[in-house]
């Protein structure tokens, strides 16, 4: 198990290294998993609206580009020798339908484990029998109090008993909860801007999106209600995670194929 969970820890932070210049985040810093070299447009002024335009550095952008186009959640305007230039929507969620893995208990959904059941309970407490995927996203992150990097992308039923963890056990134990609610959920990887007027800033990232009211939304355990309000989030949904089995260290090969090396020329356009 050592041995597996380095494993994922390093399929996630593979751009530290596979992809070059890519620091780490700390703990002290935020719940993502590493930073991503960004950098706005020099021709534009413009604040960021709700539809922007970046482009994403890749050694193979053919490769990365039909990665990108099969999550759904992105434009792809253009394809360049090193580069796939993309259009991002505020509100971009993937776009596969619902499926009956979905609502599954699995090996890393487990939510019928005994903590997770739980946790559920400790839910219900607070919000009532049916809590929304909002209530649901603020109970997560209040009920993990040790914000961390120790875990390797742990079970649910993990991420309930230790309460303990980054955006993805968040996400993980999220997706329990809501899926234990009878609600759709899926694991979501990918890269989180945060934009101001003046900056930019970009990071790996995890978070869930849940099928509620007839459409996925998305809900990030991490940061619920975008409390930093000061800055724009916005999000790039660049895999889910579909072998949510015992081999589902072997899934994220394809995060290593999407995840850009940097991200530059970020700028305001109308859609």
């Amino acid at each position: 198990m050592a041995h597996h969970s380095r494993f994922l820890r390093n399929c996630l932070c593979v751009a530290a290294v596979a992809l070059g210049n890519i620091a780490t985040a700390t703990a002290n810093e935020s719940s993502y998993i590493f930073e991503i070299p960004a950098t706005r447009s020099t021709t534009s002024d413009k604040p960021l609206g709700e539809y922007i335009l970046a482009t994403l550095d890749y050694a193979n952008p053919q490769q990365a580009a039909a990665g990108i186009e099969a999550s759904g959640a992105l434009d792809i305007v253009e394809i360049t020798d090193g580069n796939v230039v993309v259009g991002i929507a505020r509100g971009a969620v993937t776009t596969a339908a619902v499926a009956a893995s979905d609502l599954a208990a699995t090996f890393v959904v487990d939510y019928d484990e005994d903590s997770v059941v739980n946790s559920a309970r400790l839910l219900r407490d607070s919000y009532g029998e049916q809590p929304t995927p909002d209530e649901i996203e603020r109970f997560v992150f209040e009920f993990i109090k040790d914000k961390n990097y120790l875990g390797s992308f742990d079970f649910a039923s993990k991420v309930a008993r230790t309460r303990s963890g980054d955006c993805t056990e968040h996400a993980v134990l999220l997706a329990a909860l809501a899926r234990y609610q009878g609600m759709p959920a899926r694991l979501v990887l990918g890269v989180v801007l945060l934009a101001t007027n003046d900056d930019v800033e970009a990071y790996g990232h995890a978070w869930t999106e849940v099928y509620f009211e007839e459409i996925w939304q998305r809900v990030d355990g991490t940061s619920p209600g975008r409390p930093d309000a000061e800055a724009k989030a916005y999000y790039l949904p660049l895999m889910t995670l579909k072998d949510e089995g015992p081999g589902y260290g072997m899934d994220f090969m394809r995060l290593m194929q999407v995840h850009p090396a940097r991200i530059s020329d970020i700028r305001a356009i109308k859609p």
